[in-house]
């Protein structure tokens, strides 16, 4: 991979100046990060613009692959259902307010009372979060 890069740059840069450059590297960085999984056709010409306006050469690879593994089956049990509860009334709070977030707390902690579900009910009351110390997961 190292050699692939060392292609493309400039006969005066050596990849550890180009490890430690804030042109490319930044860019990349810094705008592919928000861009998630997938970019629009505006914030791919946007990034090329930037890229060309670093001065730096595009590689493209095209004979890249990939391949898929299957995903671990989701653990259901209580832990991870109060974990579920409490990040989805935190994300809740945070986007869309304060009472959005404790309505939905709310409703979650009324479910668990309707259905006995004691353990769920104390996690979502006390706000437990999976941390990595837990024995029950």
């Amino acid at each position: 991979m190292k050699a692939a890069f060392q292609k493309c740059l400039p006969r005066s840069k050596a990849w550890g100046d180009f490890e430690n450059d804030h042109g490319l590297t930044g860019v990349v960085e810094d705008d592919l990060t928000k861009f998630k999984e997938t970019i629009s056709d505006q914030e791919a010409i946007q990034l090329a613009w930037q890229i060309q306006n670093a001065q730096r050469k595009t590689v493209i690879a095209t004979k890249l692959g990939a391949q898929w593994h299957t995903p671990e089956p989701l653990p259901t049990g209580t832990t991870t259902a109060v974990d579920r509860y409490n990040s989805a009334a935190g994300y809740l709070s945070k986007h869309y307010g304060f009472v959005t977030g404790l309505l939905f707390r709310l409703s979650a902690v009324f479910k668990a009372l309707i259905s006995f579900r004691f353990g769920l009910l104390s996690g979502l009351l006390s706000g437990q979060k999976i941390d990595g110390t837990q024995s029950s997961l």
